[in-house]
Order: structure tokens, then C-alpha cells, then sequence
């Protein structure tokens, strides 16, 4: 089945920025509409659905993916959500307390059902993420979609977003050893993580220090990794208006799984092929790059089937510097993180720093105060509220953590011999091995 499109009238999601120069390249495309959808693979159809009202900040907007003015760049524009001819990605979707969905339950990995040419599925994630809801909050608006077909290539094979990963390039030898390597994460979805860690890779620019981010697992989404960055990133649109960013993908110094593992979210993935895949992009990423600083935030929580098991791995961990962790500004959350960090992960000497809502709200100085008597962890603020809400700061963040690296005694982690806890750690929940490589 062939159809005929213009690549700059479709509705094309951000996840497909590496894809985007084969599609610019013809306006005739080739799908197949009996063939099931696997995970990750490319499908084109139609957004009969859209949430008609817009609320700034809420979910119900788009990274629409448009060619650059130059070669080899392109544009990522913030839009709300329309009807309109589309190309998308089959995936699943993690997301509590939001929403569950995708071509699997993320959770239960059982099968929702299957998306071929005349299925009718959502997008779970703009067109970024395409499947169907298991459960989702009232509040969470989505799209429906009509799907056409798989989009094929010359030789009738699915064009699978596995296909247009970044090439990896590891080093002969270790010339990444001086990079200081921050992990942030938190409790849940909108702990304060992607602001904290946007305050720090900005103040540690502002310094003259070179610094990388990457977005290690979550749901494809460029405003995360873009906004770190001292040029002004994507952040939901007004009505009617359409921020937009040109970029050169292999210049920029963030990445994200979707460059590093070509999937759409850390759930359209196999927990072993995700451990093993994104542990060497790093050190290839690293290596090309050699920052002093190498910034990665975990997205949901920090027990998710897929951060936990990267953070058990011991080519992972062994080689961080520092955590910063947004917790549930209550006292039992931060000894029961500091316990599973310690205890579980077997990450015991690991130097920790606090912030996210804890460290940033007047309203939680007796939950302050009370950690840092009795956990001895130290608590810094990465935001400040101004009249147009919380904007990232990050001065206080940096020098705290730069204190607990040095008070460690190892502001450099990845020479350390890793040395694995005696008992038997135990295994992640039902998502151990989870998802497909489609």
C-alpha cells in the first residue's frame, strides 16, 4: 500500500529525529496494513482525536519534528495536539501515577492487544508513543488514532526505530576516567528532577566546565534534555503559539535512550537489553565527548524494573561519583531511599545530596531539619519561586555536591574496584525481563 504524504504537513513526533532525514527524502511512503505492529516499529495513520481544550503545562501537547534549515539538523517544535495525518512509534508507556499503556502493560508485560491497518489505538505519548491504555488518571488527556498501516521498506522489511540508533564507539582504552558521573532521581513522576538536574548543568556550565546529559531511561521527550542547556529549551506552549528549537542532533551534548537504544521508552525494551545497551552508550558517549561533568537522570522511580537494574549493574554503578535524590518530603522516605541505596543496591559509599521539593519549599523546614539531624545527608535547594513560577538555580546545588563528592574522599568514582555485597540482592519486580527488541 503506498501513500503519498508531505513530510512537512505530517505530524511527526521528536522520538523519530533520527529517522527524520529518510523521510525527508521522498513524499511516497510504503505501509502494510496486515502486518501486526512489533515494538518500537514505525507506523503512519491518522489522529482522529484531540483534546479540545489547552491548559499550559498539561500533558496534551506535542513535540512535532520538522526538517532544519541546514543538513543534518532539524527542528522540534512544542504544539498542541490535532487531528491530522501522522507517523508515530509503537511502544508502552510507564508513567505513574498518570498513566499505563502501551503495545504491553508495562507492568504485568501481558499483551493489550495488537495494532495493524484499521486499529484503532491512543497516543499514549503525543505521536512519540503509540498504544493502547490499561489506566490513566481523569486529568490525562490523549489522543486517538487511526492507524493505516507499518511503514516498509524497499524490501518489504518494517522500519523499526532500533534501526536508526546512534552507532556506537567505544574507545581502545579507558579516556573517560576523569569525567565526574551525577546521577538524579527521585520517588515519582514530578519529584523536581528534571529541575534539579537542569540547575545543576547549568550552573556547572556558567562555570566554564564542560558538561553532558543524558536522559537514561522515561518516555522520549526532548524538553527534558534540551532545557539543560543555556539556551532557552521547549516548555508547554500558549494557545496558538509554537516554540520551537533547531538543533544539530550529533553536535548537541544531551542524548536520550531514543538516540542510544533507538526505543521509544525504557518499557518498549527487553530489562537486560536496556541494562546491557545503555550502560555502553554511556561509555561510548562519555568517551567521545570527555566532559567533567557527565549529568543522567533516571525518569518515574528509582525502583523501576529498569533504573533498578541499571543501578545493580555493577559497570554502572561502580563508575558514579555522586546521587542526587528527590525524595517525598517526609522523614520515612529518605531512610527508606537511603536503605535501598545502601542495603539493596549495594551502593553504600556512594556521596549523596537531597533536593527537589524537600530542599526547595519553606514548607518543609521541620522535614529539613529533621533529616539532616538525624541522617547526616546534606539538603540543597535547585529552584527558586518567582512570579512565573519555579525556574531552576542551581549555586547551592553545586557546591553541595562538590563538598559531599570531596568529603567522600573520591570526587573521581570510576577507577573504584566494585566490590558486590555478600548477601543475594533480590531481583526487580514482575518487569525483570520485560519487553521486546522488537
Amino acid at each position: 500500500m503506498r501513500i503519498t504524504v508531505n513530510p512537512r504537513e505530517m505530524i511527526i513526533g521528536s522520538a523519530l529525529r533520527r529517522v527524520g532525514p529518510v523521510l525527508w527524502n521522498g513524499a511516497a511512503f510504503e505501509c502494510d496494513p496486515n502486518r501486526p505492529a512489533r515494538l518500537n516499529d514505525l507506523v503512519i495513520g491518522e489522529i482522529i482525536e484531540a483534546p479540545n481544550t489547552y491548559e499550559v503545562g498539561a500533558p496534551n501537547w506535542i513535540e512535532r519534528l520538522y526538517p532544519g534549515e541546514l543538513p543534518g539538523r532539524v527542528t522540534i517544535a512544542c504544539e498542541p495536539l490535532r487531528k491530522g495525518a501522522f507517523i508515530g512509534v509503537i511502544g508502552n508507556r510507564y508513567a505513574p501515577p498518570y498513566l499505563l499503556g502501551g503495545l504491553q502493560d508495562p507492568v504485568t508485560r501481558q499483551p493489550n492487544g495488537e495494532i495493524r491497518g484499521g486499529s484503532i489505538a491512543e497516543g499514549l505519548f503525543g505521536a512519540n508513543c503509540v498504544g493502547f491504555v490499561n489506566l490513566a488518571s481523569s486529568e490525562f488527556p490523549r489522543a486517538r488514532v487511526r492507524v493505516e498501516g507499518v511503514l516498509i521498506d524497499r524490501r518489504r522489511r518494517p522500519l523499526n526505530l532500533r534501526d536508526f540508533r546512534e552507532p556506537l564507539e567505544l574507545p581502545q582504552t579507558n579516556c573517560s576516567g576523569d569525567s565526574k558521573r551525577v546521577l538524579v532521581a527521585g520517588y515519582s513522576s514530578d519529584a523536581g528532577k528534571t529541575v534539579t538536574a537542569r540547575a545543576l548543568v547549568r550552573e556547572l556550565t556558567s562555570s566554564g566546565l564542560r558538561v553532558t546529559f543524558e536522559k537514561k531511561s522515561g518516555t522520549a521527550c526532548c524538553r527534558d534534555w534540551l532545557s539543560c542547556f543555556p539556551e532557552s529549551g521547549l516548555e508547554s506552549p500558549e494557545e496558538g503559539s509554537s516554540p520551537a528549537r533547531e538543533i544539530d542532533i550529533r553536535e548537541f551534548p544531551a542524548r536520550d535512550f531514543v538516540d542510544g537504544l533507538g526505543v521509544v521508552s525504557d518499557v518498549s525494551i527487553a530489562i537486560r537489553t536496556f541494562t546491557r545497551e545503555s550502560g555502553v552508550y554511556t561509555e561510548s558517549f562519555v568517551a567521545q565527548r570527555s566532559p567533567d561533568f557527565h549529568v543522567m537522570e533516571l525518569a518515574d522511580n528509582i525502583a523501576h524494573g529498569p533504573n533498578w537494574a541499571l543501578l545493580r549493574d555493577p559497570g554502572f554503578g561502580s563508575r558514579l561519583s555522586a546521587i542526587i535524590y528527590c525524595p517525598l518530603p517526609r522523614i520515612e522516605s529518605v531512610l527508606h531511599f537511603l536503605s535501598f541505596l545502601r542495603s539493596t543496591l549495594g551502593l553504600r559509599d556512594l556521596p549523596v545530596v537531597l533536593s527537589g521539593p524537600l530542599a526547595n519549599e519553606a514548607r518543609f523546614e521541620i522535614v529539613r531539619r529533621e533529616v539532616q539531624a538525624r541522617c547526616r545527608v546534606p539538603i540543597a535547594p535547585s529552584a527558586r519561586l518567582r512570579t512565573s513560577g519555579w525556574e531552576p538555580e542551581g549555586k547551592d546545588l553545586a557546591e553541595a555536591l562538590l563538598e559531599a563528592m570531596t568529603a567522600r574522599g573520591r570526587p573521581v568514582r570510576s577507577k573504584r574496584a566494585w566490590a558486590p555485597p555478600r548477601t543475594k540482592r533480590p531481583s526487580p519486580p514482575a518487569e525483570r525481563e520485560a519487553g521486546s527488541d522488537g
